[in-house]
């Protein structure tokens, strides 16, 4: 194809770490680290876990009767309730009396945040980094507030109707009849739901001159391969098109220039196919506007499953 990319290939790439490096790096025991009472210092915690992670969400506010009370709001873009979020955050802003907090006395404001303002869901206090992330993936809203060392975790997850239904494409008799719809969104809260972990990475970027649309690069920090992640991004850094209106854009553009009838990019529907090959070490692009998710690099094997 005119234009098309040349590099080294995926699967070279992928076999080099099917060889050499251990299958997964996610089972070591970590110590729980403690929030600090700096909210800057504890978004930055939580950033730096993530990956910056593309579906992480982060608003700040101030509330209090002189709005001299930060607050930092942290979710997963598509596994909450927006509805509940919202009304969450009135009640933050809204709700709160004068008399309810007092700026100079910490020891009391996260106590009346919880009291007077957290009207939605079940609440847990939290004082470390490792609950608070593992609960905001989990489709909880997690309340920072700075000067305080204690956290408030709210769960405001929907279910919410988003019309995800069974790819036509690929049926299955038995498993899970949900599949990837347009809405980019919902299709990384499909994959968030099944790896809850913070070692799953999404890093998004724009492609398109004209269409500018939303590509996001998904993988497990220490299960992937670091140069296929670094490939992928390469070749995806090198589209130089006016439009991405669909994956089928840069399935073409991305493939190994290497002769084979199989190609190496595989295409799916499935957010249960697509999780279980990023828990093997590949590497997923999801596309604004498309329910078909690409994973790399493709196996010949896969063409033969039904």
């Amino acid at each position: 194809m005119p234009g098309r990319l040349a590099f080294r290939t995926l699967k070279n790439l992928f076999r080099k770490t099917s060889n050499n490096e251990p299958a997964s790096q996610t089972s070591q025991q970590e110590v729980p680290e403690k929030l600090d009472s700096s909210l800057d210092h504890n978004i930055a915690k939580v950033k730096q876990a993530l990956g910056n992670s593309a579906d992480l969400v982060i608003r700040i506010i101030q509330i209090g009767p002189l709005n001299d009370v930060k607050v930092g709001v942290l979710f997963t873009d598509g596994m909450i309730n927006t509805a509940a979020l919202q009304d969450l955050m009135d009640s933050l802003i809204n709700k709160m009396r004068p008399n309810d907090i007092h700026p100079s006395d910490n020891t009391n404001i996260v106590t009346a945040i919880r009291k007077n303002a957290v009207t939605v869901g079940e609440v847990e206090q939290i004082n470390d980094v490792n609950t608070l992330i593992t609960n905001v993936l989990s489709g909880h809203a997690a309340l920072l507030i700075d000067n305080e060392s204690q956290a408030l975790s709210v769960r405001i997850s929907g279910p919410e109707k988003r019309g995800v239904e069974e790819p036509q494409s690929a049926t299955l008799i038995k498993g899970p009849r949900d599949g990837f719809t347009e809405t980019l969104s919902t299709n990384t809260s499909l994959l968030r739901r099944r790896i809850r972990s913070s070692n799953f990475w999404l890093e998004s970027k724009e492609i398109g001159r004209v269409t500018k649309t939303k590509v996001v690069v998904a993988y497990i920090k220490g299960i992937a391969n670091e140069d296929v992640i670094k490939e992928v991004h390469e070749r995806l850094d090198k589209i130089n098109i006016d439009a991405i209106l669909e994956t089928g854009y840069i399935e073409e553009l991305i493939q190994d220039e290497t002769y084979t009838p199989f190609p190496t990019v595989f295409s799916t529907e499935r957010p249960d196919t697509v999780a279980g090959k990023l828990l093997e070490g590949r590497v997923a692009i999801l596309v604004d506007g498309s329910p078909f998710v690409l994973v790399v690099p493709s196996l010949i094997i896969e063409f033969f499953q039904a």
